[in-house]
């Protein structure tokens, strides 16, 4: 998401003025994401409570999807 963003900001302005906004520019919070990743992946891996939300945040995608799925079978 970040990463289109900062190709829109990119297309409309061609000076980085990232010190005079209130937010980083999409571009730097890429970054600033990317290079925080490998810690939060090990994290994640180490923690079972992060497992258990996995499984809660699946069942959470699969009823959300529910509708969607149902809707599609009768048309």
């Amino acid at each position: 998401m970040f990463e289109r963003l900062g190709q829109v900001e990119a297309k409309m302005s061609r000076v980085n003025l990232d010190f005079l906004q209130t937010h980083p520019s999409s571009k730097t919070r890429v970054e600033k994401l990317e290079k925080l990743l490998p810690d939060a992946y090990a994290v994640l891996a180490a923690s079972p409570e992060c497992a258990a939300m996995q499984e809660r945040l699946q069942g959470f995608r699969e009823a959300a999807l529910a509708p969607q799925r149902d809707a599609e079978f009768w048309t």
